[in-house]
C-alpha cells in the first residue's frame, strides 16, 4: 500500500490506510505500508517501509512543494524497491499522489495498480493555499481513475463521479471501523488528565484544514458558550491551530477551548469515551469522513453539518443541521448537552449503523476479492 502522507496520523487518509492495512493482514497477506519517513504512533505489527528521513514533519493535510519536489520522488524510488525486493503482487495506492507514483513503478515493473480514492483534486485543493491550476486538476480528475487497473471509491458520490467519466472498473468501499477498539475505553482517563471533571465535553476529532469547517465550529462554540458555562470545546488532531488562535481570542472563547495536537491514532477511542457531544462540522464531503464512523463505533451523539452527514439520519442516529447553519448547530449542540438520555439513545443507534456492515474485517473480505480478480484467481 503507498502512502504519501504522514503514517500513520489522527486523520482521514492515514487512518483508512493503517485500518485497512491491518485487515487484509489479518486476513493472510503480507502487506507493506510504502509512506513517508513520519507519523505519530508505530504500535502496529504491520511492515512499515519509510523514505529516508529528511528535516520535514508537517502533519498538516495537502501538496506542498516539499512533498512534491523531495517525499515524493523518494517514495517513488521505495516503492520501487520494495516491489522488486519484496516479489509484490499488488499495488494498492491511496489517493492521487500514491496513485501517480504506483503508476510509474508499474511501467517498470508491469505490476497492476489499484487506485484508491478518497476525494476529487479538484475539490480537495480548493481548500488549501497552494497553486491551483484548474484545467490540471480536471485533467488529473478524469484521468487519474482510467489508468488505474481497479479502482476503489469511498461514497457512491466519488463512483458516481468516475462513471460519468467513463471509467466501469470501479467498486465502492467506505471508511470502516474497527469497533472493537471502541470498547471499554476508560471514559474519565482524559477528564482526570486536563482536569475536566465537573465539565460537559464537545469534541472534535481530525485535521484542523480550512475544509474541515472549523470556523463554522468555532462560531457554533461561541453561541454554546454563552448560554452555557459548564462546556469547553476539545481539539484533538494532527494538524496546528495557529491559524485559529487569532479567531479564538478575538470571539473570547480561548479559555473555553482545549487543543491535543499530537496524539497517536490509537488512543482516539480514549478521546471519544470523555465526550459528551461530537461534531462534524463539514459542509462537502464527496467522500466519506473517516471521524464519522468513529463517533459511530464509539457510540456518541453527533451533530453534522447535511453536506457530510454520510450514514446519518436526523434525529434517529444524529441530529443533522443546514450547512453553515451555526446558530442550528449550536442549538443542536445545546439539545444533546442537556438530555442524557436522549444523545444516549442517538449514540446507541449510531454504533448499530455501523456494526457489521461498516466493519473492516468485512469491508476487507471485498477488497480481497478485488485483489484475486486482478491476478487471476
Amino acid at each position: 500500500m503507498v502512502a504519501a502522507c504522514p503514517f500513520p496520523a489522527n486523520r482521514g487518509t492515514p487512518s483508512r490506510i493503517l485500518r485497512m492495512a491491518e485487515a487484509v493482514s489479518e486476513l493472510g497477506h503480507g502487506v507493506f505500508v510504502v509512506t513517508y519517513h513520519f507519523g505519530t504512533d508505530t504500535t502496529t505489527n504491520l511492515d512499515i517501509q519509510r523514505i529516508p528521513r529528511v528535516p520535514y514533519e508537517n502533519f498538516s493535510p495537502g501538496p506542498t512543494m516539499t512533498k512534491l519536489a523531495i517525499l515524493d520522488p523518494l517514495l517513488f524510488a521505495k516503492l520501487l524497491r520494495v516491489v522488486r525486493s519484496k516479489k509484490i503482487d499488488l499495488i494498492h495506492a491511496h489517493h492521487f499522489e500514491g496513485a501517480l507514483i504506483g503508476y510509474m513503478v508499474r511501467k517498470l515493473t508491469g505490476i497492476k495498480v489499484i487506485y484508491d480514492a478518497h476525494t476529487t483534486l479538484e475539490g480537495e485543493l480548493a481548500s488549501y493555499s497552494f497553486i491551483r491550476m484548474k484545467v490540471l486538476e480536471q485533467f488529473l480528475d478524469k484521468n487519474v481513475p482510467k489508468w488505474a487497473d481497479h479502482v476503489i471509491a469511498v461514497s457512491e458520490t466519488l463512483e458516481a463521479f468516475f462513471r460519468g467519466n467513463g471509467v466501469e472498473n470501479v467498486d465502492v468501499i467506505p471508511t470502516g471501523v474497527n469497533s472493537d477498539h471502541f470498547e471499554g475505553a476508560d471514559q474519565n482517563a482524559i477528564r482526570d488528565r486536563y482536569k475536566l471533571n465537573g465539565k460537559l465535553i464537545v469534541m472534535y476529532t481530525g485535521s484542523m484544514a480550512s475544509f474541515q469547517g472549523v470556523e463554522y465550529l468555532i462560531e457554533a462554540m461561541r453561541r454554546v458558550f454563552e448560554k452555557r458555562q459548564d462546556v469547553v470545546l476539545f481539539l484533538v488532531t494532527n494538524s496546528s491551530a495557529e491559524s485559529y488562535e487569532k479567531i479564538f481570542s478575538k470571539k473570547d472563547i480561548a479559555d473555553r477551548i482545549i487543543i491535543a495536537s499530537d496524539q497517536p491514532y490509537h488512543d482516539v477511542p480514549l478521546f471519544l469515551a470523555s465526550a459528551d457531544v461530537v461534531v462534524n462540522p463539514r459542509i462537502e464531503c464527496p467522500g466519506m469522513p473517516q471521524k464519522l464512523t468513529n463517533y459511530m463505533a464509539a457510540r456518541k451523539a453527533i451533530v453534522s453539518f447535511e453536506g457530510s452527514a454520510k450514514l446519518l439520519e436526523n434525529n434517529v442516529n444524529g441530529l443533522v443541521v443546514e450547512n453553515g447553519n451555526t446558530a442550528a448547530m449550536a442549538d443542536s449542540i445545546i439539545t444533546l448537552l442537556e438530555n442524557r438520555e436522549y444523545r444516549e439513545k442517538l449514540g446507541e443507534n449510531a454504533r448499530s449503523a455501523v456494526i457489521g456492515r461498516y466493519d473492516w474485517k468485512i469491508l476487507c473480505q471485498r477488497i480481497e476479492e478485488i485483489y484475486f480478480k486482478l491476478l487471476g484467481l
